[in-house]
């Protein structure tokens, strides 16, 4: 149990070499049993995610900053294969598809990079990054050891990693990739394939490392990984997978917008500082584990006969008690369920139940423009059955029928009665039911894909879900979607709302995003007010302490 909890604060690596050695030498990285050694000198590394699609070009720098103020040191992201190639032999590098850009501007922060290339990538987006095309490709079978996906697969690595040398962005030429990633999340489905399952992974890892040995070579095998993105970003156009919002977990600790969301940011941040001040201990001590009783345990890592090496997490697996621990002559106390980190085995400098009541505000102002917007309407003409290129007997599924480029197609059909079929009486006239699954809006500016709002929730898979669940759909998730400035144009824009039941434009608004101004910072921990399940303080100071608020001049407690 004591194990699994530092697995979150300290991720391992699992390599695809077929036999790991203690240590293996790379050019300027290489890595044994302990962590990655870059440069000669051993490395902690914390690492957040970051999607080069669900962001903007001129966003990038301020988010790296960010993220390098939070104490992350590797930006990870996958290539999204279908992204930059759409259709066979047509490439899309601009934009935000320019991932070149985006590595360059990563290093220029002093970050290194993690690699997922992939070329399955998951991540909540349309078919898995995988184009619609390869669908096409007669008798493949994906993620299989399976000679035309391999072909493909191959050809897609190997593109992606010579443009990575051509740039120079690999570490031993001096750029900020230390580790590359091939397949993703495979366990999941491995089993399903049988003997091709194995011999698939055993033929993608010797082919990433025949493609490029120069940094180590990983695959996602972690259960105790962090979850989510640093950023979650904005999922343009349609490349989300099904029932995922435009805005991509929002809840990470720095928001849709790019701005801090506390006390989330701040929270990780401080955990951050505590693992680097206990950098040397983690990485050349030997590591202890001694448990104090059922619920608390210690683990220490320390080199004996060097007082200054020593770094402690003790853990409180209790979930409501607190315990006061006496750890080496000093007495630890510990909230419930929680882990104080002591860098130099004396001095608590984090606990992971201590959040500082520091909270950004939300707060959205409306733009001035807004009695600006001069609304034009249109219908789409509706195409008769003669007019449609093309006839089938049976309906053809529509991701088929559009390849993918087009979430609507109109389908069009007759139907012959008999007259014994109608009714006998002129005033009763027949009537036609159409199930009705749901319909959406999608919204564009100035030519950009920017979001889509799904509503009459009525299909059978919705019906299923949890209420709480539908409730976001409905109420939450779609009311606000991100405009990046770099968008807009100085004069006039374009709104263009497609709507398939209606609606009235007027009511759309265009807003700006302000983060509340935070001026103080108060540390709370739950166990201050209660011992024991026994309350030590007034209800009016508990009260005070949760509604006060700072701002110039305001009282500290």
């Amino acid at each position: 149990m004591v194990e699994n909890i530092l697995l979150r604060l300290i991720p391992i690596l699992l390599l695809t070499t077929s036999s790991l050695a203690d240590h293996h030498q790379y050019p300027n990285v290489s890595y044994d049993k302990r962590s990655l050694i870059i440069n000669g000198s051993r490395e902690l590394l914390f690492s957040g995610s970051i999607h080069y699609p669900r962001t903007q070009p001129e966003m990038w720098p301020d988010l790296f900053a960010k993220a390098k103020l939070g104490g992350i040191n590797v930006i990870q992201t996958y290539i999204f294969w279908n992204i930059h190639e759409p259709i066979y032999n047509q490439f899309h590098y601009q934009g935000n598809a320019d991932i070149v850009k985006f590595l360059k501007t990563i290093h220029e922060h002093g970050l290194w990079v993690s690699l997922r290339v992939g070329p399955y990538i998951a991540a909540e987006w349309n078919q898995g990054g995988f184009p619609y095309w390869l669908r096409e490709v007669p008798d493949i079978m994906f993620r299989s050891y399976n000679d035309p996906f391999m072909y493909h697969m191959k050809r897609f690595c190997q593109m992606f990693i010579n443009i990575m040398k051509n740039e120079k962005l690999f570490l031993p030429q001096g750029g900020p990739i230390i580790l590359l990633q091939i397949e993703n999340e495979y366990g999941s489905v491995q089993a399903s394939y049988r003997e091709n399952g194995v011999k698939y992974v055993q033929w993608a890892a010797q082919m990433a490392v025949s493609l490029y040995n120069g940094v180590p070579w990983v695959m996602c095998k972690q259960p105790n990984a962090p979850p989510e993105v640093y950023y979650g970003g904005t999922n343009y156009g349609r490349v989300s997978s099904s029932f995922v919002t435009t805005r991509y977990y929002d809840e990470a600790p720095l928001d849709e917008f790019g701005l801090f969301r506390e006390p989330k940011f701040g929270h990780l941040r401080d955990v951050h500082r505590a693992l680097r001040l206990s950098k040397k201990a983690l990485l050349w001590g030997e590591r202890k584990i001694q448990k104090i009783n059922q619920y608390v345990q210690t683990i220490v890592y320390e080199k004996p006969g060097d007082a200054s090496m020593c770094a402690a997490f003790i853990i409180n697996n209790k979930v409501k008690i607190p315990a006061t621990v006496n750890f080496r002559g000093v007495d630890v106390y510990l909230p419930a369920k929680s882990i104080s980190i002591l860098p130099d085995c004396k001095t608590v400098v984090f606990n992971t139940q201590t959040v500082v009541a520091q909270h950004s505000a939300r707060n959205f102002v409306t733009v001035n423009t807004d009695n600006n917007l001069d609304w034009e309407f249109y219908r789409e003409p509706i195409p008769t059955f003669d007019t449609l290129p093309i006839k089938n007997i049976i309906p053809i599924e529509l991701y088929f029928l559009t390849k993918d480029a087009s979430d609507y197609a109109w389908y069009s059909t007759s139907v012959s009665f008999d007259r014994r079929d109608l009714p006998m009486r002129p005033d009763v006239l027949p009537i036609l039911l159409v199930e009705n699954n749901g319909h959406a809006m999608v919204a564009f500016l100035n030519g950009e894909f920017v979001g889509e709002h799904i509503h009459g929730l009525a299909s059978v898979n919705i019906n299923l879900m949890d209420a709480k669940i539908r409730a976001m759909f409905e109420n939450i998730l779609y009311l606000r979607y991100h405009i990046p400035r770099s968008l807009l144009n100085a004069q006039k824009n374009l709104v263009v709302v497609f709507e398939e039941v209606g609606g009235n434009p007027h009511n759309i608004t265009i807003l700006t995003r302000c983060l509340g101004k935070i001026t103080c910072t108060i540390p709370l921990v739950r166990d201050a007010f209660v011992d024991r399940n026994k309350d030590t303080c007034s209800d009016t100071f508990k009260a005070l302490a949760v509604q006060v608020k700072c701002g110039a001049g305001a009282a500290k407690l």
